[in-house]
């Protein structure tokens, strides 16, 4: 059973569509987060939270989450076309693939 995670508030940098249903979303790191290969996140946009793997390297200066785009999605489609520098907040790490 994991252990309750932090609380953690990012901004959305950027996306790269990767192909017409996948995309990277890129994420402003916070300082005191660290996570291990394999993690994941539980990321919220207004009551909505869903888990997302992390792509990035723990080292890196930002995070990445790849995302398949399900257009009758609860959150992917709307991440999909959310605008640069919106807040979320996420809560993590979690999980134990590692």
């Amino acid at each position: 059973m994991e252990s309750k995670a932090a609380e953690y508030t990012t901004t959305i940098l950027d996306r790269c569509w990767l192909s017409k249903v996948t995309y990277e979303l890129i994420l402003s790191k916070p300082p005191s987060f660290d996570f291990s290969p394999g993690q994941r996140i539980h990321l919220y946009y207004g009551s909505t939270k869903r888990e997302y793997s992390l792509v990035s390297s723990p080292t890196d200066s930002k995070l990445i989450l790849c995302i398949r785009l399900v257009s009758d999605g609860v959150l992917s489609p709307e991440l999909g076309n959310i605008k640069s520098n919106t807040r979320l907040q996420f809560t993590g790490p979690h999980g134990y693939f590692t």
